[in-house]
């Protein structure tokens, strides 16, 4: 098993386009997991079925977004995706790829 991360500015730099263009596809899981808690809340609030109903929407879209985010996003090196499917974690904050031990930033 490798423990020492390598370190291919190629690699780097092609992580840092790709992660940057899909900050967007993040705000979007962001946003609308508040919408979905905050609909939640007022349904539950002023007990109105149809307003919890919305919150089902809003989860669907924040599942789809996380999971376009995981399809779409590769290792430049292995094409696998190195981010965790059970963590919300943005992409720019993964500093290597835990599938080959490439450094996807830069490490100073």
């Amino acid at each position: 098993m490798k423990t020492k991360a390598i370190r291919d500015p190629k690699i780097i730099a092609a992580w840092q386009l790709a992660a940057t263009g899909s900050k967007w596809q993040f705000k979007l899981v962001i946003a609308s997991l508040f919408i979905a808690f905050l609909c939640l809340g007022f349904g539950i609030f002023l007990q109105n079925i149809f307003v919890i109903g919305f919150f089902f929407a809003m989860a669907f879209i924040a599942l789809a977004a996380n999971a376009a985010i995981r399809l779409n996003l590769a290792c430049p090196h292995c094409t696998q995706c190195p981010l965790n499917p059970f963590i919300l974690s943005q992409p720019a904050s993964i500093e290597f790829c835990p599938h080959c031990f490439y450094w996807l930033k830069s490490p100073w």
